[in-house]
Formats: C-alpha cells, sequence, structure tokens
C-alpha cells in the first residue's frame, strides 16, 4: 500500500478480506464508499497517512477492528416496521407460549441485528398496546448486534423524526418524549425493558452468551452478510430457538432463504420459520390447466397517465382470463426499449420478437454480472451504460432491482423514478416501486403500482401474486382469492420466468409458490 491523499486510489481488499473474515459483512458498491471514508476517517483520528500502516494498527489492535466495523454498519432503520410481523406475536405466538409458561417463568425475545433499537423498543410498544403493563413480567426482551456505537445509541433511546414515520400520533404521545424539534426518547417504561448486548450473530458462542429463546427477529439483516455467513447465522439462531420457538424474518427474505434445521409455517397469512414441521409440499395436480381458458388480449386502455387502476376482468371470472402470455412489446413503445426483460427457458420468452439493443453488449454484460452474483460489477456497468445512454430505461429497471437486493429502497426509489420519466409505461419500474412501497409497508401505494402493471401486462404473475398477498393480509379475501388464482393459471402455463424482470433471482421453485396460493385459497374459504 502506499500514502493516500484525499482523492488518490486505495487499495481496500485488505480491510474487506479481514472485516469479513471476522463478522462476515459482505460489501456491496455503496459500502465499499463507506469502507473507504471510513479507513481515511480512522487514519486521521491516528494521525496516519499510509494505509499498511493502519492496516498493521488493524491486526495488531482489537478495539480498532471494532471502530472500523462501527463506521461501516449500516443503521437506518424505523419503528413498527413491518407491522404484521408485531401482530403475529401479540396475536398468535406470546398467548400460545404464556399458556406453556411455568408461574414466575418468562417469555424470551431476541431483536438479532438490532441496530439503533427501534426493533426491540417496538416489540415492547406491541406488548404494551396489546395486553397493558403486566405483559413486561412475563417477557425478556434482548437486542443484539455487533456495532458498539449502534448499541450505545440504543441504549441512549434517542430517535429523529424520521423513525417515527408512519406511526399512530396516539402511540408516539405515549411512549416518546419530543426533546427538541427533530429528536424523540423512548419513555423510561419502555427503555428499561430492554437488554441490549454487544455480539456477532455468526460466532458459534453465542447461545453461550444469549441463551434460549422463544422468538427470535431476524429482520433485513441477512443482506448484509455473504453467503456462508447467512448459513452460519442461520444455524446459530435455529440452535439458540427453543422447540416450540419461531424465527421471523423480513417479508422479502423469507421466501430466499432454506433452512435445513427448520422449516416454513404460515400462521394468519404470515410466514416464520419453527423446528415443528411446518407446510408440506405437494406436487402441483395437474387440474389447474383444465380450468383454463383461452387467452386473448383484451381491450387496452389509451390513457397514458395511467393514474386510475384498471382491472379488465368481470365479476365472478378470473383476471386472467383471456389475456395473451406476457411478452413486452405491446405496453412499451419506443423501440430503443428492445432488450429482453427476461429470457425465460419455460413457455415462450418474454420479450419475443424484440430488435436488439443498440450497444446492447453493455447491458447484457451487467445483467450477466447480476445473474452471477456479481451485483457491484453490474452497477459499475449500468452507471457507465446511463452516462452514455440516460435514455436506457431497462437500465435504470435493473439497478433498482439490485439496488432494492441490496436494501438501497431510495436509490431504487430514484432509479424507478427517472426509467418512468423516460417511459411512463415501462413494467418492469411499475412492479419495482410495487416492491419498494411494500418493503416500506405502504400497502396501498403498492397496491396501486402492482395494479397498474396488471393493466399494462395482465400475464405477469408477480403482479398478482402480491396484490393476492397484500389483499390476503386486509381480509380482502375475494380480491386475494382473485389474484391467488391468477397468478395460479400463469405458472402453471409460463412458469416463474413470466415475470416482467430482468432480474429477479429466484430460490425456490414454481411448485413452492403453486402449493403457497393453494394453500392460501384453502384458508380463505374458511373466512368466507
Amino acid at each position: 500500500m502506499t500514502p493516500v491523499t484525499s482523492d488518490a486510489p486505495m487499495d481496500l481488499e485488505p480491510f474487506i478480506n479481514q472485516i469479513r473474515d471476522r463478522c462476515g459483512l459482505s460489501f456491496k458498491q455503496q459500502t465499499i464508499d463507506i469502507l473507504r471514508t471510513a479507513v481515511k476517517e480512522r487514519m486521521l483520528a491516528l494521525e496516519l497517512q499510509n494505509p499498511s500502516r493502519y492496516f498493521s494498527v488493524l491486526l495488531s489492535r482489537e478495539d480498532e477492528i471494532q471502530h472500523l466495523i462501527n463506521l461501516v454498519t449500516v443503521n437506518e432503520t424505523y419503528f413498527l416496521r413491518e407491522p404484521k410481523h408485531f401482530e403475529l406475536m401479540t396475536d398468535h405466538l406470546l398467548p400460545a407460549l404464556l399458556k406453556k409458561t411455568k408461574p414466575g417463568g418468562r417469555v424470551n425475545v431476541l431483536s438479532a441485528g438490532c441496530s439503533t433499537g427501534a426493533e426491540p423498543y417496538s416489540i415492547i410498544v406491541s406488548l404494551l398496546e396489546k395486553f397493558g403493563e403486566s405483559v413486561l413480567e412475563k417477557v425478556n426482551v434482548i437486542g443484539v448486534d455487533l456495532d458498539s456505537e449502534a448499541l450505545a445509541a440504543a441504549r441512549a433511546a434517542r430517535f429523529g423524526k424520521h423513525a417515527l414515520r408512519g406511526m399512530d400520533p396516539a402511540i408516539q404521545r405515549d411512549y416518546f418524549i419530543q426533546r427538541d424539534k427533530n429528536t424523540f426518547e423512548v419513555v423510561d417504561r419502555v427503555k428499561s425493558r430492554v437488554e441490549f448486548c454487544l455480539g456477532n450473530l455468526a460466532e458459534p458462542t453465542l447461545k453461550g452468551l444469549l441463551g434460549w429463546f422463544d422468538i427470535i427477529f431476524y429482520r433485513n439483516v441477512s443482506i448484509y452478510f455473504d453467503k456462508k455467513t447467512q448459513g452460519e447465522i442461520f444455524r446459530n439462531l435455529a440452535r439458540m430457538l427453543t422447540h416450540d420457538g419461531s424465527l421471523i424474518m423480513s417479508s422479502v427474505e423469507t421466501s430466499f432463504h432454506d433452512l435445513d434445521s427448520l422449516h416454513l409455517q404460515e400462521i394468519g397469512g404470515v410466514y416464520l420459520y419453527g423446528k415443528s414441521p411446518g407446510l408440506r409440499m405437494q406436487t402441483p395436480k395437474k387440474d389447474i390447466a383444465k380450468e383454463r381458458l383461452p387467452l386473448r388480449r383484451g381491450a387496452a386502455r389509451k390513457d397514458k397517465a395511467l393514474s386510475v387502476p384498471v382491472f379488465a376482468s368481470k365479476q365472478g371470472k378470473d383476471i386472467a382470463e383471456e389475456r395473451l402470455p406476457l411478452l413486452g412489446g405491446a405496453a412499451r413503445k419506443d423501440k430503443a426499449l428492445s432488450v429482453p426483460v427476461f429470457a425465460s427457458k419455460q413457455g415462450k420468452d418474454i420479450a419475443k420478437e424484440r430488435l436488439p439493443l443498440r450497444r446492447g453488449a453493455t447491458f447484457e454484460e451487467a445483467l450477466a454480472l447480476a445473474q452471477n452474483d456479481r451485483p457491484d460489477a453490474a452497477l459499475r456497468v449500468l452507471e457507465s451504460l446511463l452516462e452514455a445512454r440516460p435514455d436506457c430505461v431497462q437500465a435504470y429497471g435493473l439497478k433498482a432491482a439490485l439496488l432494492i437486493n441490496q436494501n438501497c429502497l431510495d436509490a431504487a426509489e430514484q432509479a424507478c423514478r427517472t426509467g418512468l420519466a423516460r417511459s411512463e409505461t415501462d413494467l418492469e419500474c411499475h412492479l419495482l416501486s410495487g416492491l419498494v412501497a411494500k418493503e416500506r409497508a405502504q400497502i396501498k401505494e403498492a397496491q396501486d403500482w402492482f395494479r397498474r402493471a396488471v393493466f399494462l401486462e395482465p400475464s405477469c404473475w408477480l403482479a398478482h401474486y402480491h396484490l393476492a398477498e397484500m389483499a390476503n393480509s386486509r381480509d380482502q379475501c375475494e380480491t386475494a382469492a382473485k389474484h391467488y388464482n391468477a397468478t395460479l393459471k400463469l405458472l402453471d402455463r409460463y412458469g416463474l420466468q413470466n415475470n416482467g424482470l430482468a432480474f429477479f433471482p429466484l430460490s425456490f421453485s414454481a411448485d413452492h409458490l403453486i402449493h403457497l396460493c393453494r394453500h392460501n385459497l384453502e384458508r380463505l374459504k374458511t373466512r368466507n
């Protein structure tokens, strides 16, 4: 390594390897920039001019690796994120656990990767709202994180206004004290009920440090680790679960992880993992196709603003009836957008009959990098492409998809907005905007995006599936059933690839998704 100035290049590979070896953190394009800034900050603090000298200090001083980890970990969070998970805990999991708890015993809840504390405090608030003060004598809540500075902030329990976004004003009044215009502090009766611990989720000794847990929240954390570390963390958390325990992951993570020691379960329309046998996989029946009517294109609306979501299906008929497969060319009129959105191996290609992309090798290179699990390289190629060709809408879509996978939702939203400004009928940007809104728990906005996607391409199973899930969670049984049925028919005919996205990594099969749709349809029948 050579001395570095503020603008000089720096070899970050030794730092990346050291942090990965110590705690398994995986560096994306955005976090590499954060690491570079962090290294420079620590060199300045230690009055060092040479990165190699700082790296020697990093190897020799245990406290220094912690300083660097604190600077590179991302701690953006907010209260009551994905509220259905807290409802699952208060309405289903905790009552069942309390019935089995011996007098004087407690239910133990872990917030794994708790960051600055919004999640464990949200757990306490949810318990108080449901059960009142007495429940605090029956539950222990612990938060663990590898960032010591984040834990210090969690113990201080002071949050900016942004962390309280979307919160019911009554809850804010009851559980927070406003210290100044933009600072809110958690009240003592909540603050005092959470214990915070410094720990690495991938360390086998974690169970010895923390003990057994009945409920573990592990949400929006795994994306920061490489696949090897993800596996180690999952095994650790599984070992820490009691026999009747439950592991709760975020909605965007549950479908993408296969835990050998845990089983996927469903309670009240929410999916989680437990040690007892969960949902049984069944081979899809062949009779789905028997119920399918011929597909043909219905009349298309001409309004470009797409301001009102429209369903072309009539009451009592399936949304996917009388529609052609997703071809991608009907809604997109500009010839520049001619790269296949996804090359389907099953059925017809989504982008069949599109013209080659001008200078398309650059986009194809980015797509190939994304599909080969090299998202940072793909993003760099896309940045270069968009600098040369800012009108390349499919590049904005791929960029947004990669950013969503990295949980960079603000940047993903901006990429979608820019793409839609170039082509307001772009299916991919509509779908990805819906995924961003859904991850933020902005359900109405997400529904609007997915409805517009269905209008643009009625045979896009992904839009139907998300509409079904959101309707199901809101007890809109008829709408949910309609969209689940549409998803089933489309998956049976065209497979998973007919989803409308250039990059959509799947670790589950069409059989798995078909089973979940059928399972939810059966549950809907009992609720009608």
